[in-house]
């Protein structure tokens, strides 16, 4: 019995060591358009990369707004505006009339990989602020993020623009 009590700290070891192996190879997976390979620092340690589309098949046009069929990853709201950048041709983050739309047009946007989705508007005020929302892609509700812990925190989205033909 005593040399069974002895072993068992080996094994809590060697088995916290494999499961942290293996959470550690499961955070690579994270669908995402962003190419792991070139990226550049955001706040909060997340990052960006450069996005590869075929733009000719990888969005759908509704209300003269083009929505990409994927999602662009999982990012704070500063890593998901860089993104965008990086998009270029006019892509941003959804305002809230836009987050409506990814919902009402879910079944035909393709698969969603999270259940929140980032949305961006500005104020109307004089100070033009950012405002930041999520969306729940399961029930349709958005919400305003308020706290610091709120906004950057990650979630998927879905840059729009206005449509090109």
């Amino acid at each position: 019995m005593k040399q069974l009590l002895q072993t068992i700290p080996i094994f809590i070891l060697c088995f916290q060591f494999l499961a942290c192996q293996h959470a550690k190879n499961n955070n690579s997976k994270v669908p995402s358009l962003v190419d792991k390979e070139k990226t550049i620092s955001a706040t909060n340690n997340i990052s960006a990369g450069k996005v590869e589309l075929n733009l000719s098949n990888d969005f759908y046009t509704i209300d003269q707004i083009d929505i990409l069929k994927k999602d662009a990853g999982l990012h704070n709201i500063a890593s998901a505006e860089d993104a965008c950048k990086k998009l270029q041709n006019g892509w941003r983050l959804p305002n809230s009339e836009e987050l409506t739309l990814l919902f009402e047009h879910s079944n035909e946007l393709g698969d969603f990989t999270t259940r929140y989705y980032l949305g961006l508007d500005f104020d109307s005020n004089e100070n033009n602020q950012k405002v930041v929302y999520r969306l729940d892609i399961m029930n349709g509700d958005i919400e305003l993020l308020q706290s610091n812990e709120e906004v950057n925190s990650v979630y998927g989205f879905r840059p729009v623009r206005n449509h090109q033909p």
